[in-house]
């Protein structure tokens, strides 16, 4: 046999093993082999069983909000080299669940290998794994036992020729992954093109925009190819490029670029993904909107865009399109992580402005029968009972209403629902319907709670009291004024935590801005407080790279929420000087940004940010 690798452990995963035998010949062709090689196959029947094992090798994993980079306790140092999955997992569940979750959660590095076997051909479900990049895709009626070993060895020895460079993003050691990808494209070696991609997408993670936009533009060149502007090369690179560009303050420039990608390679989907969030960050939801349905339409099984679609859709008033796509997130991609009870309760929320009030009704029992025994159960109760009172109020059952409303209050109080995991447009809701029945401090507590959790929580109170309150002008002057007094409130608290700091006690500030952070993981005043703190701590004790790439890291999630934030940039200038003081290399080069001539002193006074692109993360 022609494989030969050592010392890989192997995941399998089929509920009905029925590949296990040839696999098992094909890892370990006899017994001396298997002696020789040390391989090691574990077999797995379903997903969440898989799911447990990939969780118990994964190395590294910190509780939120942990700087220190202690590893869990009872973890293996050692992750699966190779996962092996078939298409079909039962109960409804499949592959491309699994490896959304695991990509989307970073449960396995990039050093680890992905293969799908399966003998799924139908073109939707076959795009949407394709999606996730797996590193083979086998399909059983082409494929004899000696083609799947050609496929694993070439996929191991890829892995393996780019594994140091691999490993250095992984530990977000981007300086290093930067040297190693120069030398090794400066050797000519013949993975040289997917080394210069590795190196452009290093360039986006380290927000150095101006060298990323260089690195695509190379990759431009080289990626035209027999088949020209339609390549998947070019649609690559054209997508990098625009991403820079856009960041590099060409928005014009980049959407064009992203319409000749979705227009030239109708198959690239993550042309969609960047083209809706440029017009998103540009205030654009509705033509947002009809990029995300081209995207859906393609390629229906990627739930977490039909999320995104559906509260895009309800941001535009647009209730069939959510109603369509939540009906798929909560019955297709029901077991996926990221499903959740607001996900109900939206969908119930668009077949009441549909005027189907049993089918409304429907989609909470739906949500009450799924959650019951979850973790999510009380959640669950809550989301719905907010919505029955809308429910109940618009058919003119006040007694129900007042009973639902009642519910949900309870609920809200005990602390058992989770009101901070719930989608903001229902918390606003549920502010509003407080104010609306005379329960005020809670509608002044609900209002806090969404301000704290969003980037958009001011907005959306604002917007859902307006609707729901038209017809009374003196109980939404008062809403709005709470919204006011909450975001007020919210920035002096923040402004209080930077004055703890700068008093000397640098622990206390540090660790209550970081019990906020977990708190409000989507709030980007919190974020960057947190970021700039972080930083301080730094200049002020001694360098603690856990600690750098956790402000860097939020930093970039504030970024993904708005592009255009000032704090990206501000923070930036204080990482560079906080990396250039403790002589821990050099920055890439900064993009093309007006720097004022204070830019030392800004760095540490950070603007409010008031931004209004849609984020929402379940």
């Amino acid at each position: 046999m022609s494989l030969r690798f050592q010392n890989k452990d192997v995941l399998y995963i089929d509920p009905n093993t029925s590949y296990a035998s040839m696999l098992s010949n094909v890892l370990f062709p006899d017994v001396k082999t298997k002696s020789q090689t040390n391989n090691t196959l574990e077999q797995s029947k379903g997903y969440f069983d898989a799911i447990r094992r990939i969780k118990n090798r994964n190395p590294g994993e910190t509780a939120s909000g942990d700087t220190s980079g202690t590893k869990t306790q009872g973890r293996s140092e050692k992750n699966y080299d190779i996962i092996l999955c078939e298409y079909q997992l039962g109960d409804n569940r499949t592959a491309q669940e699994l490896l959304e979750e695991i990509r989307r959660k970073r449960l396995i590095p990039l050093g680890s290998i992905f293969i799908m076997i399966s003998s799924e051909q139908q073109r939707d479900r076959v795009m949407s794994v394709l999606e996730f990049a797996p590193d083979a895709y086998i399909l059983k009626s082409e494929n004899t036992p000696e083609m799947v070993e050609r496929r694993i060895a070439e996929a191991i020895a890829d892995r393996e020729e780019l594994l140091p460079i691999f490993i250095a993003i992984d530990a977000k050691h981007h300086e290093a992954a930067l040297r190693l990808c120069t030398d090794y494209i400066e050797q000519k070696r013949r993975l040289s093109r997917q080394v210069k991609r590795l190196r452009g997408f290093i360039y986006l993670e380290l927000r150095d925009y101006e060298n990323a936009r260089r690195a695509y533009e190379e990759l431009l060149e080289l990626d035209v190819g027999p088949e020209g502007k339609n390549s998947t090369g070019q649609a690559y690179a054209k997508n990098g490029l625009a991403r820079s560009l856009y960041h590099l303050g060409k928005p014009a420039e980049a959407e064009q670029m992203l319409r000749e990608v979705t227009a030239d390679n109708p198959d690239y989907m993550q042309g969609y993904d960047s083209l809706s969030e440029l017009l998103l960050g540009t205030g654009r939801a509705a033509e947002a909107q009809e990029v995300m349905q081209q995207a859906v339409d393609r390629s229906p099984k990627r739930y977490d865009r039909q999320q995104l679609l559906a509260l895009t859709a309800l941001e535009n008033d647009d209730y069939s399109t959510s109603r369509d796509a939540l009906k798929k997130v909560t019955r297709e991609g029901k077991y996926l992580a990221s499903n959740h009870p607001s996900n109900y309760a939206l969908l119930a929320e668009s077949q009441l402005e549909l005027g189907n009030f049993d089918d409304a009704m429907s989609a909470l029992r739906e949500a009450g029968d799924f959650f019951k025994k979850t973790e999510h159960a009380k959640t669950a109760e809550f989301c719905s009972a907010t919505m029955e009172h809308a429910i109940h109020t618009k058919k003119g059952n006040i007694k129900q209403a007042t009973a639902a409303l009642n519910k949900a209050v309870e609920l809200h109080q005990s602390g058992d629902s989770n009101f901070a995991s719930v989608n903001e447009r229902l918390q606003a809701n549920f502010a509003v319907q407080c104010f609306a029945a005379g329960h005020t401090e809670v509608g002044e507590k609900a209002i806090e709670t969404a301000l704290q959790g969003s980037a958009k929580g001011a907005e959306t109170v604002r917007k859902m009291a307006t609707k729901k309150l038209a017809a009374h002008p003196e109980m939404l002057e008062k809403v709005i004024a709470n919204t006011e007094k909450a975001e007020r409130a919210l920035t002096q608290t923040l402004d209080n935590v930077l004055a703890l700091f700068k008093q000397g006690s640098l622990d206390e500030a540090l660790t209550t801005i970081e019990t906020m952070v977990r708190d409000s993981p989507n709030n980007p005043e919190i974020l960057a407080k947190a970021a700039q703190i972080s930083l301080m701590y730094i200049e002020h004790t001694h360098f603690d790279k856990n600690r750098f790439d956790y402000a860097n890291e939020l930093a970039a999630k504030i970024q993904r929420m708005n592009p255009d934030s000032k704090h990206v940039r501000i923070l930036h200038l204080l990482s560079e000087r906080v990396r250039k003081k403790n002589k821990q290399g050099d920055m890439p080069q900064m993009p093309a940004l007006a720097v004022p001539n204070n830019a030392a002193d800004e760095a540490t006074a950070l603007p409010n940010d008031n931004s209004k692109t849609i984020s929402n993360e379940s």
